[in-house]
């Protein structure tokens, strides 16, 4: 199943400076107000696109889009 990745490049990643979620390196504790953020459900299903028209067809709960590359639907 890894080899499906292959055919990613670096292009079809981004870089996120997460710098100012860092409470202490060694903590997993995040910074005040952070409370708020959507977090998925353990165990939830995802549908993970990375270009072309979103596919609604899987039964995911969570649909983790390209929004560079993936249309907005019409």
């Amino acid at each position: 199943m890894l080899h499906l990745l292959d055919v990613l490049t670096g292009d079809d990643f981004e870089a996120v400076n997460t710098a100012g979620l860092i409470v202490d390196p060694d903590s997993g504790a995040v910074p005040a107000g952070a409370a708020s953020i959507w977090h998925p459900a353990v165990g939830a299903t995802w549908q993970w696109q990375l270009d072309g028209a979103i596919d609604t067809s899987v039964n995911a709960g969570v649909y983790d889009l390209d929004l560079f590359d993936t249309p907005a639907p019409p």
